[in-house]
């Protein structure tokens, strides 16, 4: 039997009879850090302590890869990518060093330097996904940038100059649906503004209609492949057909045979459509319900395996003209 040693500083059980089928690494060091195997764990996992005093397990095959523990590991991953960001331009920005305390690779702030000559200080979220690309030289001289009348913009037409809103030029356009809109000018020269707001809605619904065709029918992630297309609900309604749905109102005296309302009329299936398939288009198993009535009554007994003896709990009689032979039924 395994006998196992407990260490006090980590609460580590090292298993003293080492691996079966490996070598023991036991006080072996790995890496550029000094990463000290201190035990065998189990299934070829060893107990591997950082520079920083942590245990941790890891595999044979991992331990000389690895950097020390995920938050060590991960302390020098920042500090390398902020060393690639440091140098690099982004735009009109130069990198030139990192700005205060790290506090993450993406929020950490860095001293750029403009082709303006100004000096700020960004983030490297915003470098690295190109949302600042100046100081912001380049978005006044955009504001200030005078766009002639009749010129195009997708579909978009200048038509007039209007006022200075906070520093940027505003313009009335026309846009091919016919409709007239104001946009800014900034807006317009870096691409962000193609039309009245038609455009979005086009693409919206080409997305939605794309959507539809892949998950419509056959092609929908819930269609049952092995339910053949006679029970299917949507090809139910085409076999009821009008003149049999009439036959049934005619033989009720265009009457609901539960509340006794005379408009919004359903044929209703006594015996489930799904189950009773010889009763499917007689009309000894049909009866006429009205709308209201006809969502009462599968609200409170379902869609499935409907049957007489609910219907006769429903309307509190039984009506002349049903089923009653076994036989007919199979059942």
């Amino acid at each position: 039997m395994c006998k196992t040693v407990y260490i006090d500083e980590a609460d580590v059980v090292i298993n003293t009879a080492g691996p079966k089928r490996s070598e023991d690494l036991t006080g072996q060091t790995f890496g550029e850090y000094g990463l000290c195997v201190i035990g065998y764990h189990e299934l070829d996992k060893w107990y591997v302590r950082c520079e920083c005093g942590k245990i941790f397990s890891s595999k044979k095959q991992h331990i000389r890869n690895i950097s020390g523990c995920s938050e060590c590991a991960r302390k020098r991953k920042i500090i390398e990518y902020k060393d690639k960001l440091i140098g690099q331009k982004f735009g009109r920005l130069e990198v030139l060093s990192i700005y205060g305390e790290s506090i993450g690779v993406e929020l950490s702030e860095y001293i750029c330097k403009c082709e303006c000559y100004n000096f700020c200080t960004v983030t490297g979220a915003h470098l690295r996904k190109g949302a600042t690309k100046s100081c912001g030289c380049y978005r006044s001289e955009v504001a200030r940038t005078e766009i002639e009348i009749g010129t195009r913009f997708s579909r978009l037409e200048v038509l007039e100059k209007l006022n200075v809103v906070k520093g940027c030029v505003t313009y009335k356009c026309r846009c091919d649906c016919g409709k007239i809109c104001i946009k800014k000018s900034t807006y317009l020269l870096q691409g962000h503004t193609r039309s009245c707001g038609c455009l979005r809605d086009e693409k919206t619904e080409e997305r939605l209609k794309e959507i539809q065709k892949r998950n419509v029918g056959k092609n929908h992630y819930n269609y049952d492949h092995s339910v053949p297309d006679e029970d299917r609900g949507d090809i139910r309604d085409k076999h009821i057909t009008e003149e049999l749905a009439k036959k049934t109102k005619d033989r009720d005296n265009w009457t609901c045979q539960k509340c006794g309302i005379r408009k919004n009329l359903i044929a209703h299936h006594i015996h489930g459509f799904l189950w009773f398939k010889t009763g499917r288009y007689c009309i000894d198993n049909l009866i006429c319900l009205c709308k209201g009535c006809h969502i009462d009554f599968h609200s409170k007994y379902t869609n499935r395996n409907n049957n007489l003896e609910q219907l006769e709990e429903y309307l509190g009689f039984t009506p002349k003209h049903l089923i009653y032979d076994p036989i007919y039924l199979g059942i």
